[in-house]
């Protein structure tokens, strides 16, 4: 296939001709740009060739097409879609796909071509409230006014980003800002939302592109909210100056030349900022946005040095009144909206620097009450969250006088809601990795940062590494597979941390691996860099995450330098571990990676493998050099002065980076660590937020994906020395699953109802937040408050029912628990086999014990079992009970996996007298439930059972599949535990048995999900 430049240019303008206007005959343009060059024509299956051939994964053409294919994807508005038949209105779906490339000409036959290389992009799930005529406002015609939009896709792409990330951003953005008022409104309307990204993942990236788009569509007051270290808002501000604000607005007409003025006006010449003068980093327009009609610029109030600092004598220039067009006319009427300029503040959340700007605003000429402003909440679950716990079970008449009062707050929180109540017409959106604090915030608090408008929860590209690269819960295994790199993410990234303060030999051993995976992985990224991997290799980067506490810090710094003195990393010793570290982990795990079929497959483009220990070896000396870098190896992070993140090896703006920092909570919010590679973590929180944020292993990893390595603490001690231990994987483990269980929710809950209407509210989602281990809560108890879920199902989705009450020798919870299922278990008279594959594609079976029961049957025994937590099954048995009077269930397909090596037993219960019955061991966790069913379990019943059925399929649409098992579960001196070979006998007691109960509803049942929520009030549930 033939290339060329003038090719590509006709087609990158082919398709800018037609973006705006919609998909048009493409090859028809192109040729038409190439006629005078007859010889570089091209046909149809050139151009499909051109737009799909594997190459570099930025080639402007393909992005170009991209872009423009996503806009199609997604419009709802276009005046083009006027002809499209009823079946392609949908956006995003195949129908409107295959009608975009019907309209662009291609043949049928290429449609598949290309949709394998241009998937539909899912930016994210948003939860909205019902519509109520407002919206939509944010149409295609108003969105032609794009330019700090354009401004800054053009910084995304120069940046690297690929057409997809660029696509999901310009989804995502154009839905939150679809979500705010309109500027132009007659009508105050203050819209409060939550979007919730992901750990290291790129939210600063979306809100910009939240500003740009606000500003286009009218917002002239920008407040963005960082947290609440000078330096991450001297960052932010940074980074929105360079890429949104751009040159001509930061020099804002001063005369250069005159230099005294210049370094005395301008922020990054008074600091010699090297982008700065390098003249081409910071953004730039070529011309003036204020000469320009209908283009704003931007007056900063704040700069890179300073936070905000009260106006005083220059308060006009937060006051509008001396610059719009017609002054007889509001700020947000068009006449003067657009050519009004925007002002810019990037502020801490801090106390005295909030009320400065709160005084300023109160004293100014002009009306607050006017201005269309937009509130970026960044941290949004820090600080400004009010933890002052309200009263709880008021009386009616108790809960009115109290709202006529006014509620006490935190600091920051009260001076929020003032910012709030000032401007009436700002849109508030708050950005967080960890939601649960916020979607625990009062709903009925009209004056709080509840997200009442809506819920986003962004999908991260497949490039990011987060909390799923490290575990394997949607992995499927064998039951006795061994793990291996190219199966495992564990066994791939993560490596054991056993040792404790009474250990420190093996201390000093896991130790010792870490900093030499630390040493290793530098060695391969410069070799990588050498062989041309386009891979990011400026900063290599360690971290040791152990305590909270500064003086530990120091200590621990200590202990590693004393360590990497004793390493001899260009000696003998070094060699021979670095070498035995090579052989036994990094040349398996990185041909291993290479053979992977899912998303933890690396670019082999930049994840180049060297051939020996050799090839790498070469560059240790360069490692070493770049490490200590004439000082300590080590820097300390983790204090509130700036000068703790602007010195020597902790500074990412100054230049390259090879350290291994040591720190606490003040690299735990966005501080971002670049380079990150190994990381060193043994340290407990008891809140699923905090220790998320503490995830900083999470990110992106341009080319060394497959060198990353997480050491994790399986064997924390606890404080008061009595408890069991903390298992740290174990609980990123369980604290990812409730997490993706949220979000997954959110994504079911997104789709509307029969009538069109969404099935759950913003403020309706507190249900939906689950807590997996009882000493890891989602959030501060002083941020959480509740509701009740009634109902609650899902079509084709597995659910354990595994929540049972800690084992007690006192009581009978077993025996109940037996007795209920009793029913389900006698009518289990087959055996069957059921095939499955495995992560690495190979066909696996197991044997069970299996039966058609009916539902009425399979709910009565759900229907009697004891919980941990009362009333834990009641929302799943209601949506049951009616499906069943409706008719959309009348079956499960019951089964009871058979283990290789089974431990046949007669359980000694009269329901099931004489009926011998596989017992397996299954790990019962600390607050006293078991571990989930197996995947390799679930595969062939969710293919056979419960997935959406095709149409003309004769199967049943109204059988589920249920999964039962039954473990041993004894009781001894040191309490319980599960182990099949200690029940001695031929015969067990019911006792020593615990029924484990997972069930997946027929799709058809409720294909969407469904849930049915009631408020909790002093008089009980409505």
């Amino acid at each position: 296939m033939f290339q060329s430049e003038t090719i590509n240019d006709a087609i990158i303008s082919a398709i800018s001709m037609i973006a705006e206007k919609g998909p048009k005959p493409l090859l028809k343009r192109v040729n038409f740009s190439l006629e005078e060059d007859s010889a570089d024509m091209i046909t149809s299956e050139q151009l499909t060739e051109l737009l799909t051939i594997e190459g570099d994964p930025n080639d402007s053409t393909q992005v170009e097409f991209r872009l423009a294919l996503s806009r199609w994807d997604q419009s709802t508005d276009s005046p083009w879609l006027s002809e499209a038949p009823a079946s392609a209105i949908t956006p995003k779906g195949r129908e409107r796909r295959a009608y975009v490339l019907h309209k662009l000409g291609f043949p049928e036959d290429h449609f598949e071509r290309i949709n394998f290389s241009y998937p539909v992009i899912n930016a994210g799930v948003m939860v909205t409230n019902p519509t109520d005529g407002r919206w939509p406002w944010y149409t295609s015609d108003r969105r032609t006014r794009s330019h700090y939009w354009d401004v800054y896709q053009g910084v995304l792409k120069r940046r690297g980003f690929g057409p997809d990330a660029i696509v999901a951003l310009d989804e995502s953005t154009t839905q939150i800002v679809s979500r705010f008022a309109d500027p132009t409104w007659d009508e105050t309307y203050q819209t409060k939302g939550l979007v919730v990204g992901h750990v290291q993942s790129g939210k600063t990236a979306n809100f910009t592109g939240t500003v740009a788009k606000a500003i286009d569509a009218g917002y002239r007051l920008i407040i963005v909210l960082t947290g609440t270290l000078e330096l991450l808002r001297s960052q932010t501000q940074r980074r929105l100056d360079k890429e949104l604000v751009g040159f001509e607005n930061i020099v804002g007409g001063i005369d250069l030349t005159d230099e005294v003025l210049a370094r005395e006006t301008i922020d990054y010449i008074a600091n010699q900022d090297a982008d700065w003068l390098d003249g081409d980093k910071f953004v730039k327009f070529g011309y003036d946005p204020e000469s320009v009609p209908g283009v704003p610029h931007i007056i900063r109030l704040t700069k890179s040095t300073d936070d905000y600092k009260s106006l005083r004598a220059g308060l006009s220039t937060l006051d509008y009144k001396s610059h719009i067009r017609n002054p007889e006319q509001k700020i947000y009427h068009p006449d003067n909206l657009w050519d009004t300029p925007v002002r810019l503040v990037v502020i801490k959340k801090n106390a005295a620097v909030l009320r400065k700007l709160i005084k300023d605003l109160k004293q100014i000429r002009g009306n607050t009450q006017d201005y269309p402003a937009l509130i970026i909440d960044d941290e949004a679950d820090q600080a400004g969250i009010n933890t002052k716990k309200p009263p709880v079970k008021l009386s009616k008449e108790e809960q009115e006088e109290e709202n006529k009062q006014t509620r006490e707050r935190t600091t920051i929180n009260k001076l929020l809601s003032e910012l709030l109540g000032i401007l009436p017409r700002a849109q508030y959106v708050g950005y967080t990795a960890t939601p649960f604090a916020n979607v625990f915030v009062d709903a009925s608090d009209v004056e709080d940062i509840y997200p009442k408008d809506f819920i986003l929860s962004l999908t991260p590209p497949a490039a990011y590494m987060g909390g799923g690269s490290f575990h394997d819960r949607h992995l499927v295994h064998a039951p006795e597979e061994v793990k291996t790199p190219a199966t495992s993410n564990q066994a791939a990234y993560v490596r054991n941390i056993y040792s404790t303060p009474d250990t420190p030999g093996i201390r000093v051993r896991e130790m010792q691996d870490a900093l030499d995976s630390f040493v290793l992985s530098g060695s391969i990224k410069l070799w990588r860099e050498a062989k041309g991997s386009r891979g990011n290799f400026g900063h290599h980067t360690m971290l040791f995450h152990e305590s909270v506490k500064q003086a530990d810090h120091n200590a621990l710094a200590d202990e590693i330098h004393s360590l990497w003195k004793r390493s001899d990393y260009l000696g003998f010793d070094g060699y021979d571990r670095l070498l035995k570290l090579w052989n036994e982990d990094y040349a398996v795990v990185m041909r291993e990676l290479a053979t992977r079929k899912d998303s933890e497959l690396p670019d082999p483009k930049t994840h180049l493998i060297p051939s020996s220990f050799d090839d790498v070896a070469v560059y240790l000396p360069e490692v070493i050099k770049r490490i200590e870098g004439g000082v300590r190896p080590i820097a300390v992070v983790n204090g509130d002065k700036d000068s703790e993140y602007t010195q020597a090896g902790a500074d990412f703006q100054k230049g390259s980076v090879w350290k291994i920092l040591v720190g606490g909570a003040k690299l735990s919010r966005g501080y971002t660590i670049e380079g990150l590679t190994v990381t060193w973590y043994s340290r407990r929180a008891l809140a699923a937020d905090t220790l998320m944020q503490m995830g900083r292993w999470f990110g992106y990893r341009p080319g060394y994906r497959d060198l990353v390595r997480l050491y994790i603490g399986r064997n924390v001690p606890a404080p008061d020395k009595k408890s069991q231990p903390y298992d740290l994987y174990e609980a990123f483990e369980s604290m990812i699953g409730d997490e993706e269980e949220f979000r997954d929710q959110l994504e079911q809950f997104a789709e509307l109802d029969e009538d069109g209407l969404p099935q759950v509210r913003p403020r309706e989602i507190p249900p939906l937040v689950y807590q997996s281990l009882p000493w890891l809560r989602p959030t501060a108890r002083s941020r959480m408050y509740h509701a009740k879920v009634v109902q609650y199902a899902k079509g084709d989705r597995f659910k354990d029912f595994f929540y049972l009450p800690p084992r007690d020798p006192d009581h009978n919870q077993n025996l109940t628990n037996l007795t209920a299922i009793a029913p389900v278990l006698r009518l289990l008279n087959e055996v069957e086999f059921f095939e499955y594959r495995t992560a690495t594609e190979q066909l696996s079976s197991y044997q069970a014990k299996t039966g058609t029961v009916p539902a009425e049957v399979v709910l009565g025994s759900l229907s009697n079992f004891v919980w941990g937590k009362p009333g834990f099954a009641d929302p799943d048995i209601k949506f049951v009970q009616e499906s069943i009077s409706k008719g959309t269930i009348t079956d499960f397909k019951v089964v009871m996996p058979i283990p290789k090596d089974p431990v046949n037993r007669v359980i000694d219960l009269d329901a099931i007298a004489g009926i011998r019955f596989p017992i397996i061991e299954r790990k019962r966790r600390e607050r006293g439930d078991f571990s989930g069913s197996s995947r390799w379990t679930r595969q062939p019943l969710e293919k056979n059972y419960t997935m959406k059925k095709e149409p003309g399929d004769l199967s049943s649409h109204t059988t589920g599949a249920v999964i039962v098992t039954l473990a041993a579960d004894q009781w001894g001196e040191l309490g319980p535990f599960s182990d099949p070979k200690a029940l001695k006998g031929d015969t067990v007691s019911p006792e020593d048995v615990a029924p484990l109960f997972s069930w997946a509803l027929p799709h058809a049942a409720a294909p969407k999900g469904k849930a049915g929520f009631s408020v909790v009030s002093p008089e009980g549930p409505q």
